[in-house]
């Protein structure tokens, strides 16, 4: 989902005039915890493969370095976004043991990511029960963590292309430019 996110955001932001070379001036704190939560995205089904118990604490833990991350910036719409939906996911995966989904069909998760939702799930609406309809058969289903997560990096897309390094005050009533 965060992909097509990232695309559709980008053809958004040039679409209002926004500029790609923009994004250079966007300022996001913790890069390096951003960076080792993905890492330690990866190694999940490596960890959980030794012990799903590793592959669980790597999971829950890739969640908490990204809070850690949006703790260290700047309130704005986009960060509290992306935090808001990063913590909804750590919550319910954290309760679970993994991210529930809701099927229809009889299926067992190999992934060590994810797990059937079933009637003991905690806080089932939190997991990737949300239709996200793709062409080609490309969709699936997500969570409102997901879709907080992605409208916080969307914001911060957009925002970040049409920025153009002049701030806006107002006086008297009318915009005008400084700086």
């Amino acid at each position: 989902m965060l992909l097509e996110v990232i695309a559709i955001s980008l053809f958004a932001g040039w679409i209002f005039g926004g500029k790609i070379s923009h994004l250079v001036d966007v300022k996001l704190v913790g890069a390096e915890f951003i960076i080792a939560a993905f890492v330690a995205q990866m190694l999940v089904p490596r960890m959980a493969a030794i012990d799903q118990s590793l592959g669980y604490l790597f999971h829950v833990g890739s969640y908490l370095m990204l809070l850690i991350a949006f703790s260290r910036n700047e309130p704005t719409p986009a960060v509290g976004l992306m935090a808001m939906g990063v913590f909804l996911n750590f919550v319910v995966i954290s309760l679970n043991g993994g991210m529930p989904v809701r099927t229809a069909i009889p299926i067992v998760f190999t992934d060590s990511i994810h797990l059937k939702l079933a009637g003991t799930t905690w806080l089932p609406w939190l997991g990737d029960v949300i239709p996200w309809p793709l062409p080609a058969g490309l969709g699936g289903l997500v969570s409102v963590g997901d879709i907080l997560l992605s409208a916080g990096v969307a914001t911060m897309i957009v925002r970040g292309m049409r920025y153009s390094g002049k701030r806006r005050k107002i006086e008297n009533g009318n915009r005008c430019r400084t700086g």
